[in-house]
Formats: C-alpha cells, sequence, structure tokens
C-alpha cells in the first residue's frame, strides 16, 4: 500500500479491488454509499451543549493536548476529502485515530478509508441496538462462543477491558453459506472491540482477551475466514489488544497462529500467551462454566445487557464529544 500524505488522502491505493469500488461508488450521488452517509451525517447535528460540556469534563473522555493537536490536524485532512471520509466520522473516531497512531496522519488516513469501506460493505451503522442484533445472530450461529465484555482494573496495564470466548463454539465456515451471514461474524467482531472502548482512557488501556481453547478441532478454524477478517477490518480498525491469554491450546490453533502470524502487526502477535504452566494454574479448568451460569440463555442476556451498557455509553459519547 503507497503512503499518502496527510492531505491527500484520495492518493492511498488500496489493494482490495473490491474494496477500491466500494470506496469508488461512496464518492458518486445516488448509490448505497449516498444512503449510509445519510444515516452516519445525523451524528453531527448540533448536540445539547450541557451534554458536551458534561462530557468535557469527564476524566475517562479529556484527550492531552498533544492528543488534541493530533486530532485536529487529522479532522482538517479528513475534511479536504468530504465525498469519503467527513460525514462517516465523528469528532470521536477522529480522536481515536489520533491516540491509536499518535499523531501518524498518513497511517490515520490509510485506515480510515479502509474502515469506510468496511462499513458501507457490511452496512455498519454505529448504533447500540445493531450491534445487540448482530451478537444475538452470532448467538445463534454460534452459542457459547461470546461468553462476556466486561470492565475491569488496568493494574497491571493489560488493559481495563476483558473479552472472554470459547473458541470450541466457534464455527467459522458457518458464515460462508450465505455471502450475507458474513456481515454476523465481522460485524460482531467490530462490534466486540467497540465495546472495549467507551471513552478515551479505555482506548488508551487497550484491552484484553481470555480464550478458552480446550476441545478445538480444524472445525473451529479456517484460515480463509481469519485471512478475510484481518484484510476487511483487524488490519485497519484502530484499537490495542494488550494480552491474548489462550487456555489449554491445541496443536490446530498453534498451526493456524503461525499462518496468520506474517499477517497480523507485530503487537498483535506479541501479545499472545499460550497456555503456559501459570495461565493452568490461574484458569485450572474450563471457563466457560463460570460464565454460563446459571445456563446458556439467561448467561447470554445478562451479556447482551453487559453489551447494552457498554455500547450506549460509546454512542452517547460518540454522538456528543466536540473537539
Amino acid at each position: 500500500m503507497r503512503q499518502a500524505s496527510g492531505d491527500d488522502i484520495s492518493g492511498v491505493v488500496l489493494g482490495d479491488h473490491a474494496t477500491q469500488k466500494i470506496i469508488h461508488n461512496s464518492t458518486t450521488s445516488g448509490g448505497s454509499g449516498s444512503s449510509s452517509r445519510s444515516k452516519r451525517r445525523k451524528l453531527h447535528e448540533a448536540v445539547d451543549p450541557a451534554i458536551t460540556a458534561a462530557i468535557a469534563r469527564d476524566p475517562t473522555m479529556a484527550l492531552t493536548a498533544e492528543e488534541r493537536t493530533w486530532a485536529l490536524s487529522l479532522k482538517e485532512a479528513f475534511q479536504n476529502h468530504e465525498d469519503i471520509l467527513a460525514c462517516a466520522i465523528t469528532d470521536m473516531e477522529i480522536a481515536t485515530y489520533a491516540i491509536i497512531d499518535q499523531g501518524n496522519l498518513e497511517r490515520s488516513c490509510e485506515r480510515a478509508i479502509c474502515m469506510q469501506a468496511f462499513k458501507m460493505q457490511y452496512n455498519i451503522n454505529d448504533t447500540t441496538e445493531e450491534g445487540l442484533y448482530i451478537f444475538r445472530r452470532l448467538h445463534e450461529f454460534c452459542p457459547g462462543l461470546l461468553l462476556s465484555i466486561e470492565s475491569c482494573p488496568n493494574e497491571d496495564g493489560c488493559g481495563s477491558h476483558a473479552l472472554v470466548m470459547d473458541l470450541a463454539r466457534y464455527y467459522p465456515l458457518r458464515f460462508l453459506n450465505d455471502p450475507r451471514d458474513f456481515r454476523y461474524n465481522i460485524g460482531a467482531i467490530y462490534y466486540m472491540k467497540i465495546c472495549t472502548q467507551p471513552d478515551f482512557q479505555s482506548i488508551r488501556d487497550g484491552y484484553r482477551h481470555l480464550c478458552e481453547c480446550d476441545g478445538v478441532t480444524w472445525e473451529n478454524a479456517s484460515f480463509k475466514v481469519e485471512s478475510r477478517n484481518i484484510d476487511q477490518l483487524l488490519a485497519h480498525m484502530p484499537y490495542r489488544r494488550r494480552l491474548v491469554k489462550c487456555l489449554r491450546v491445541p496443536s490446530v490453533l498453534l498451526v493456524l497462529y503461525s499462518l496468520m502470524k506474517p499477517f497480523l502487526p507485530k503487537e498483535e502477535y506479541d501479545a499472545f500467551l499460550f497456555g503456559t504452566e501459570d495461565l493452568q494454574t490461574e484458569f485450572p479448568e474450563r471457563i466457560d462454566q463460570f460464565y454460563l451460569q446459571p445456563n446458556m440463555d439467561q448467561a447470554h442476556k445478562n451479556m447482551i445487557q453487559r453489551c447494552r451498557a457498554l455500547l450506549t455509553r460509546r454512542y452517547y459519547h460518540q454522538r456528543a464529544f466536540r473537539l
């Protein structure tokens, strides 16, 4: 991918021809891209000044002077290409790119173009209800996969939220039966990460990932699906995954990890911690028994409520925050 200057976003070249086509469509009137941008334009409507002031006083939503400078420079660069980005990017999203990329305008511009294409391709509208609907559909395809998304202390520097999953419940090939179904797979990944980013402090802290791997077979792994997840979303979405604890790891996952390693950013694969003796001592039994209480259906409802709280907080901030 060719690097573009901060004020020349249109110079970014995407390797995926389909993605280039999506971006082209988003700049023409009357297409599906116009409809998506119209929905997101509402995020830029006037907000009660009292709400904006309250957010400005929230310490978890405070930017450092350096972060604000980065974000304002990035916002100016985005505004030069309004047809592609401006109507689909909120000030909180711009600040998120600035925090993650530490003021690297070229990298943030690349990310933003690719994320715009992703949202248009999969019709992602960034709402709490859409996120919860996708989580429910994920549960229908893979019951018991997503065990929890929860807040946690960041005393060890490994993240202020935890994403807990049972990978033996993941059936990636089910999402390839119908092209429309893949939206529930990749859309769930997107909203999981949004749940871990309700405010700027959480974005800086990053999140930790706890994966139960006992019982995983090739039925639960797919290089095709994982590479698509990376190419279309994970390589571009701004987030910090600080630590991935993988429990009871079978050889299948080690092989898949070795195949995916060249495609992952270094900070991503460095975060993985596989089945060490310390982990076995910390989690001696399958973790699903601690989360699927009193039964799977009720546990899923409880998880949905936690996600509702996190998404509601995120989108409250996203609607009202102003640089």
